[in-house]
């Protein structure tokens, strides 16, 4: 059960959810971000409510799960064009996206099949899918 948690997080700034095992972290987070509707009460990311618009929450809060999903056939960059793709993201946005390769330090890993990648590397690249 989570019960009475406010959380004020500066924008642009990294966090961490620390806490027992049991403790309702995982669960916090899938309720920020809109995989786990709330029992009762109200959640709100910037406003918005990630139960009843969860692509907005997802839009100003980041989440990288313990499990990473991605496909193992496709190059990081390949995945970086689906995922933009499947959510409607301008060229411009596609472009910034690609510079946050730099950023992280994947370029030399953008070409190599995600499946050869290490955890890391994974883990890296799945906030940008």
């Amino acid at each position: 059960m989570i019960n009475g948690v406010t959380v004020d997080f500066e924008p642009g700034v990294v966090h961490a959810l620390l806490g027992p095992n049991g403790s309702g972290k995982s669960t916090l987070i899938r309720m920020a971000v809109g995989l786990t509707r709330p029992d009762s009460g109200r959640v709100t990311v910037a406003g918005v409510n990630p139960a009843e618009s969860p692509e907005e929450a997802k839009r100003v809060a980041g989440y990288a799960p313990e499990e990473v999903t991605l496909y193992d056939s496709l190059t990081p960059r390949e995945t970086l064009e689906l995922v933009s793709w499947a959510h409607g993201l301008d060229e411009r946005r596609a472009d910034r996206l690609e510079r946050l390769f730099g950023l992280f330090g994947l370029d030399e890993e953008g070409d190599r099949l995600v499946g050869e990648l290490s955890l890391g590397a994974k883990r890296t690249i799945l906030p940008f899918s």
